[in-house]
């Protein structure tokens, strides 16, 4: 496994949160589409982060990401319509 991949495995969703919000405000695309793929880790996806993670996904126009991850944590945690 490469040294990168390794570190992405040890990332908490709060520092991925966090590094999303400065990749968009220093406009580095790669790393925030990074972020954005890591957040829709299942270990991720917690009670605890997804209030957060979706207010990320809004304010940094992630429209995309933001319907596959409320699609997923509707799926995760069994929500109906």
């Amino acid at each position: 496994m490469a040294r990168r991949d390794t570190i992405w495995l040890l990332a908490s969703a709060e520092f991925v949160q966090h590094l999303l919000a400065a990749a968009d405000r220093y406009d580095v695309p790669s790393l925030r589409e990074e972020c954005g793929r890591l957040l829709m880790r299942p270990d991720l996806i917690t009670p605890a982060t997804v209030a957060y993670t979706l207010t990320l996904a809004h304010q940094h126009g992630r429209a995309v990401q933001l319907d596959a991850f409320t699609t997923r944590v509707v799926s995760a945690y069994g929500f109906r319509a």
